[in-house]
């Protein structure tokens, strides 16, 4: 490829558009809740339950997600922590439940129902009476799923103490006996494979099966040799864009089991819930979110991945004709363009009736340039080498020396749409195109040679990109600033079409490497951590075919399939105000 100089033409041209070029799977949501989605669940009698989500709930200080039922939850015996948390967060770590009281409640109705049973099987005789209660110790937390998600990785969900207090009053003895039942219980949870489920409401691939299992420790004062207490396995599919499926549960008793007694006979509990019907209403960001607070004063200090900081503040409006904008500036000023991105260094931006958009002027064209010049320098060194040695060859048969000569116009719109005025989760936009022509004169710098015979040639290339961008789901990060909640992803990427001269350059090349631009934007703060991976996006087009090439060695390969990965953080900011724009 690289003996065939001409070819170049084609890697420039791609070249010109590497700062946005990127492609990425869509995420793959476990646990949807998007206010107003619905999900209608039918138990092995029948019965049904509405789940609903709601508006998030604000605690002093923190910020939850939330669920309704309906019917509201009465039988705590039936209530089922898995399926039916009331609060929760999603945040890089996984999804934590905040159901510590309902599940207070469920151990009570357990115990309860349970020593109720023991009464009825056994009840005292000689007017003694039974008085009792239950009291509970439960993990705030219950880690439901941990991120990243990995098979057959088993995790703590939580952990509990209960105890059944039981007073025996008899009447014939002056001094109450008081007995105390202890439980100790720790929960585990495993993904334990993916799975195709069917429910009334469908069919659903790729199913998460997970599996949570407790393991109970027990003191019995008055059973020197007690059994194992009961334990409970629930079962949930979660299919992706959807959430829970279907849910199955055994519960053994816990205390009757433990009793060394054939009187008391074991009972499991058994229930299965499917998903009969849903409704996933589209997960909106409202207009009025205000993500670039722009009242002039306002700063923000980053920090990047080798530790230089670089301040972004908000200054007063710039006025071009007809319009009026909002305005950053930057220390240290932006001088290499290498460095430069659209979405973290843009100067000016408006806010529109269908969103933000950025206006970039010929910063973006500055940029392409840069990353130009950096890959053509390894091109060129690779090249000057190889010549060197084919004229060195003392059979040059097929030696070619070439001056290229180049010239790009690039046309980009001058608008990025970065952020539309309503957002859905997963659903694309348009950000901005990009256009270029590329001339190339290749140069015989030798004519009079015979075995390199080609003459002197002019191509011209032309290339069309497409910018688009997606939020991809809601988290909390923690940057050197401190922990920001409820932050929305946002990932663009690009894709790229190609046309030129001589159809079989096409053939000739491999596939260009990419760029995917990730945000972090907390409401009302802005962007507060950033992250780029950037491929080569020529020399990985030429790797492959080159490869095997003489002269090229595994430190060029290398070089090819390079990766650069710039990262930042919010370290400290200042709002003045908190802008309604």
């Amino acid at each position: 490829m690289l003996k065939q100089l001409s070819q170049f033409a084609i890697f420039i041209f791609i070249l010109c558009f590497s700062v946005t070029i990127s492609g990425n799977e869509p995420a793959k949501t476990y646990f949807s809740f998007p206010p107003g989605s619905n999900w209608v669940y039918v138990d092995q009698d029948g019965n049904e339950v509405v789940r609903e989500a709601a508006a998030d709930k604000i605690i002093p200080a923190q910020t939850f997600h939330a669920f309704s039922y309906e019917p509201a939850i009465e039988k705590w015996f039936d209530y089922i922590p898995h399926l039916q948390p009331n609060r929760f967060r999603v945040d890089a770590d996984g999804i934590t439940f905040y159901s510590s009281d309902e599940i207070a409640k469920f151990i009570e109705a357990r115990l309860t129902r349970e020593i109720e049973t023991l009464i009825l099987i056994e009840p005292p005789g000689g007017g003694v009476e039974l008085n009792y209660d239950v009291t509970s110790d439960v993990s705030e937390q219950m880690l439901f799923l941990p991120l990243p998600i990995s098979l057959n990785e088993e995790w703590d969900t939580g952990k509990l103490n209960a105890t059944l207090n039981i007073e025996v009053n008899d009447p014939s003895n002056a001094d109450n006996e008081r007995v105390a039942f202890g439980f100790s219980v720790i929960e585990s949870g495993t993904v334990v494979t993916t799975e195709t489920v069917e429910v009334p409401a469908g069919t659903f691939e790729e199913c998460l099966k997970l599996e949570f299992r407790t393991e109970t420790e027990i003191s019995i004062p008055t059973f020197a040799d007690s059994n194992p207490p009961g334990e409970t396995v629930t079962t949930l599919w979660l299919a992706p864009n959807v959430g829970i499926v279907k849910c199955h549960r055994e519960m053994e008793d816990m205390l009757i089991k433990a009793i060394p007694d054939d009187e008391f006979p074991l009972t499991i509990t058994e229930n299965t819930l499917e998903l009969k019907k849903f409704e996933i209403k589209p997960s909106d960001i409202g207009p009025n979110t205000n993500y670039f607070p722009v009242s002039p004063g306002n700063f923000w200090v980053y920090v990047d991945q080798d530790g230089n900081e670089f301040t972004r503040r908000a200054i007063d409006d710039v006025v071009i004709p007809e319009k009026r904008l909002k305005a950053f500036n930057y220390k240290p000023p932006i001088e290499n363009w290498d460095n430069y991105d659209v979405y973290a260094n843009s100067k000016l931006y408006e806010v529109m009736d269908d969103g933000i958009g950025l206006h970039v002027g010929d910063d973006a064209a500055k940029a392409v340039k840069a990353r130009l010049n950096k890959e053509l320098d390894v091109i060129e060194e690779i090249t000057a080498r190889v010549e060197e040695s084919l004229n060195n060859d003392p059979n040059p048969q097929g030696v070619r020396a070439f001056d290229i000569k180049y010239e790009v116009d690039i046309k980009t719109e001058e608008l990025f749409q970065f952020l539309p005025n309503t957002l859905t989760l997963n659903e694309e936009w348009d950000v901005a195109k990009f256009d270029a022509k590329i001339n190339l004169n290749f140069i015989n710098k030798n004519p009079q040679n015979r075995v390199n015979n080609r003459p002197s040639s002019r191509e011209i290339w032309n290339i069309r990109v497409i910018e688009t961008g997606k939020v991809t789901g809601r988290e909390s990060i923690e940057t050197p600033a401190g922990r920001f909640d409820d932050c929305f992803k946002v990932e663009f990427r690009s894709e790229a079409t190609m046309s030129g001269s001589h159809s079989y350059q096409d053939e000739q090349i491999g596939q260009p490497g990419e760029t995917i631009t990730t945000l972090w934007i907390a409401p009302n703060v802005g962007i507060v951590k950033f992250n780029k991976r950037s491929e080569n996006i020529i020399l990985k087009a030429i790797s492959k075919s080159s490869e095997n090439e003489k002269d090229i060695t595994e430190e060029d390969i290398a070089k090819f399939n390079a990766i650069d990965v710039k990262t930042l953080e919010l370290k400290s900011y200042e709002i003045k105000t908190v802008d309604t724009e």
